[in-house]
C-alpha cells in the first residue's frame, strides 16, 4: 500500500467521490524511494508525503495553502481535542494511514467545514492554541 507504484490505491476516493484533482506530484527513486502527491479539492488541499518509508497525510485550507496541518491533528481536534497527537506512535504505519483515510472519506464534510473560507482563521486559532497547550503540558 505504501509502495510508490500503489499510490494510487491512496488517494483514489478523494479523486472518485469528491472531486480531488492531482496538481502535482514527485518521486524520487534514489532517495529511499521518497514521494509526495498534491491533490485539490474545492475548500482544501491534502498532499500525501512518503519520506524515509514514513507517510504522512497533510492538509491545508485553500484560504492559506502555506500552512499545511497533520491530518492526525484534525482528527484529534475534532474527536479528541485534550490530546492532539498522542496515539499515533502506536499504530504501524499501513493501519495508521488506512485509519486516517477512513476517518477522511466518513468525516470528509467535517473536515470541508473546518478548513473553509469562513470557519479556517477560527479553526486554525483554536487548532494553535491546542497544539501549544499540548506542548507546554509534555515540555513545559
Amino acid at each position: 500500500m505504501l509502495k510508490y507504484e500503489n499510490r494510487y490505491q491512496l488517494y483514489k476516493f478523494l479523486i472518485d467521490d469528491f472531486g480531488f484533482i492531482k496538481v502535482d506530484e514527485k518521486y524520487e527513486p534514489e532517495h529511499f524511494g521518497n514521494f509526495y502527491i498534491l491533490l485539490s479539492g474545492k475548500e482544501f488541499l491534502i498532499q500525501y508525503i512518503n519520506d524515509r518509508s514514513f507517510l504522512t497525510i497533510e492538509i491545508a485550507s485553500k484560504t492559506e495553502p502555506s500552512n499545511w496541518y497533520a491530518l492526525s491533528f484534525i482528527k484529534d481536534f475534532l474527536y479528541n481535542p485534550d490530546n492532539i497527537n498522542d496515539n499515533e506512535q502506536d499504530l504501524d504505519k499501513v493501519k495508521r494511514v488506512k485509519n486516517l483515510n477512513n476517518f477522511l472519506r466518513n468525516d470528509f464534510h467535517r473536515v470541508a467545514e473546518l478548513l473553509n473560507e469562513r470557519n479556517f482563521p477560527r479553526t486554525k486559532q483554536q487548532l494553535d492554541e491546542r497544539l501549544k497547550q499540548q506542548f507546554t503540558r509534555r515540555f513545559g
